[in-house]
């Protein structure tokens, strides 16, 4: 990850060169898929280590407050381990921003009343129904990011259904932006 991360830091002081307003990157990191006993410290290190060095060159580059980054699970995992010592897939996922743009030190979401087998969301053996929707986060990104209202539903086409939905955290740019009124070049061309 933090090979990758580098890659992303040097294409972005590259931005003049290159001629763009805006960027999107994708870089991953396996070794969390833990249905055994897995060393989750040790990737818990790579991961923050990772992370320190990007902040650091992003702050380095001047482009800190322009730059999100959102890392994401594809699932979650159940809080009961399974007979080999380790977890299962579960159903939701998790989600963690920064930058020198978002509202950091927050949680979102809504956390279990009770993380027994009688809690209002949970299913079996510590798995839980999502709360949130991943498009209310993206929805918002996007709009962050530069995306017009009528180019919303091309990136989160599934955003309207949760809207008014009471079972479901929705959020507005404010949510999890400091500044919604900066000012972009350019326009997103999505």
């Amino acid at each position: 990850l933090g090979r990758q991360l580098k890659m992303v830091t040097r294409l972005i002081a590259t931005r003049e060169t290159r001629r763009v307003d805006r960027d999107v990157f994708f870089v991953q990191m396996g070794g969390f898929d833990t249905h055994h006993t897995g060393d989750l410290n040790s990737l818990f290190s790579q991961l923050d280590e990772a992370i320190g060095a990007f902040t650091k060159g992003l702050k380095e580059l001047g482009v800190w407050e322009s730059v999100t980054t959102v890392q994401l699970s594809d699932f979650g995992r159940t809080l009961v381990p399974n007979s080999g010592g380790g977890t299962d897939h579960g159903w939701g996922g998790n989600y963690m921003m920064f930058g020198g743009d978002v509202k950091g030190g927050q949680v979102k979401g809504k956390y279990p009343d009770k993380l027994t087998s009688d809690g209002q969301v949970t299913l079996d053996r510590g798995r839980f129904i999502p709360t949130t929707a991943w498009d209310s986060v993206f929805k918002v990104v996007a709009e962050w990011y530069g995306v017009s209202v009528d180019k919303l539903v091309d990136i989160v086409p599934n955003a309207h259904q949760f809207e008014g939905d009471t079972g479901f955290e929705n959020f507005v740019t404010s949510d999890l932006f400091g500044n919604t009124n900066r000012q972009l070049r350019g326009r997103a061309n999505l």
